[in-house]
């Protein structure tokens, strides 16, 4: 038998960090140019910011136990430095921990 190995703890630190760290720098791009271009493109950026979280909660479910705990992590190390402000730290914490809860009540159900 043939075991998967998946990722781990450092691979959700390490995706967490890009994808908070990327996606502040393209806003800052797009955001700029968009409203030197047309300001209502500003509006369709957030709107398109806004489905991609949706699209990432909706996929936390599959993570491995211990890469969401890294995500965890990371989120808040990137709350402490300023970078997450309390609603995207309730976001992105409160729902992979929602999930966790919800894996460790699911191991003790009886």
């Amino acid at each position: 038998m043939k075991f998967i190995n998946m990722p781990g703890f450092e691979h959700g630190f390490n995706r967490a960090i890009s994808e908070i760290v990327g996606g502040m720098v393209t806003m800052i791009i797009v955001i700029n140019i968009a409203q030197n271009i047309n300001p209502s493109l500003v509006m369709m950026f957030k709107i398109v910011g806004f489905l991609s979280l949706i699209g990432l909660i909706m996929a936390m479910p599959y993570w491995g136990t211990f890469y969401m705990l890294g995500w965890i992590y990371a989120i808040v190390i990137l709350y402490q430095a300023g970078l997450v402000n309390l609603l995207e730290l309730f976001i992105y914490v409160g729902f992979p921990s929602f999930v966790l809860f919800k894996r460790i009540t699911r191991s003790f159900d009886f």
